[in-house]
Parts: C-alpha cells; sequence; structure tokens
C-alpha cells in the first residue's frame, strides 16, 4: 500500500491536531524507511518478479524486522518512547503519542489487505498473512485512491487555508504523488532492489518537507 497510509495521516491530524502533518506521514512509512535501509544492507531480501501479483511485481523474500507483526510491534514501541520524550517537553497529552503509535501499528496491517500471505507474524517459521489485494487491479486502485480520498477530505474539513497554496497545494501535491504511483500498479518495475532502496531513502525526505511547507498553509478550524 501506498497511497492509502497517507490516506490515514489526512485523517489522524482531524483527530489529533496538535501532531505536524509531516510527522504522521512519517509515522505512516516509518516501517518502510527502515525496510528500506535494511534492503540496502541485505538485512532483509525482497526479489522483482513481474507478475506475482496483478498491482505489484515485488517478491517480498524476507523481511521480519520491518514487516512482520513483531517487528511493527517493536518499531511502533520505538516511535511511542520518541513522541512521548517529545511531546512531553511541551506540556502535551498523552493522546498524540497513542495517535503516533497506532499509524505505525497501522501500516502492518493495511498491508495484510493488499500483500500476498507473505507478512509473518514474528518471523521464519510463523504463521503469515495477507489477504492479496494486489491481484486485482481495480480493487487496488479503489481503495488507495479511496482512502487518500477520504484522508483528504477529512483533512480539508477540519482546517481552513490561509492562502491559495492552503486551497490547492495538498491537492496538487497528492495529484503527482499518484501521477507518479500509478505506473508501478500497471506493470512498471524498478531496475533492481539497490534502486527501490536509494528512491525510497531520497524521497521520503523530500515528501516530508514538502508536507511541512504546505501544512504551514492551512490552519486548524
Amino acid at each position: 500500500m501506498f497511497l492509502g497510509h497517507f490516506g490515514l495521516a489526512y485523517a489522524a491530524k482531524r483527530v489529533e491536531p496538535r501532531v505536524p502533518l509531516w510527522v504522521l506521514f512519517g509515522a505512516t512509512q516509518l516501517v518502510d524507511i527502515g525496510w528500506m535501509f535494511f534492503i540496502l544492507f541485505d538485512l532483509e531480501r525482497v526479489e522483482i518478479s513481474p507478475g506475482i501479483t496483478d498491482a505489484n511485481a515485488l517478491n517480498f523474500v524476507d523481511y521480519p524486522y520491518t514487516h512482520s507483526l513483531l517487528g511493527a510491534c517493536v518499531w511502533t514501541a520505538l516511535a511511542m518512547i520518541g513522541a512521548w520524550l517529545w511531546f512531553r517537553t511541551r506540556s502535551l497529552s498523552l493522546r498524540p503519542t497513542v495517535v503516533i503509535g497506532l499509524i505505525v501499528l497501522s501500516h502492518f496491517w493495511l498491508d495484510v489487505i493488499v500483500h500476498r500471505p507473505d507478512l509473518t507474524l514474528a518471523g521464519e517459521r510463523t504463521a503469515t498473512l495477507g489477504f492479496g489485494l494486489w491481484n486485482s487491479i481495480p480493487a487496488t486502485l479503489i481503495l488507495e485512491l479511496g482512502m487518500l480520498g477520504a484522508g483528504m477530505w477529512l483533512y480539508y474539513s477540519a482546517t481552513r487555508p490561509v492562502s491559495n497554496g492552503g486551497v490547492w497545494g495538498q491537492i496538487v501535491f497528492m495529484t503527482a504523488l499518484t501521477v507518479l504511483w500509478i505506473p508501478s500498479v500497471f506493470g512498471s518495475v524498478p531496475p533492481n532492489t539497490v534502486a527501490i532502496s536509494i528512491t525510497g531513502i531520497v524521497t521520503t525526505p523530500m515528501i516530508l518537507l514538502t508536507t511541512h511547507w504546505l501544512e504551514r498553509k492551512r490552519v486548524t478550524v
């Protein structure tokens, strides 16, 4: 899943407006950020296998540290510790910490919907989960775009623009990400696994910085 994670971050901003949107975006992607580095340093394995599912060409061979349920719980705990330390110094309540933790953990459960049964409970020789929505391109598009659209609607209904950029900025930004993502659904594959890692490591900070910049153009109602 890709766009759906961002949709959930937009929705969470309405639930807890004190958490910056870029932080929520980062929370949705934290597990994948770790995965990109683990792939780069051969700690986890992915193979490019066109046709393995209709909407995604990646065969996730081994990724227990980032995409098992146990691994996701560890990442969630680390994120919550960091969030608690950060928000505690700003005299905020525990609620932002809990929201961030739930967003991090949601990555695993949203991936369960789209992945083949390759998400383990705790690594090798444990039960696997995956409903395989990626085997249907229409269902993949409906879920991803539906979650993104719903999340953005909730975000826009809970905030108001303070400039023209606040009116269209997030829409243009997500449209651009959608345009970049769509080819992968219809068969475009990366040249190699290193390219997957490097692309993610480079683009994720850009996404977070752009989100931070655009959020300043809207304020909570």
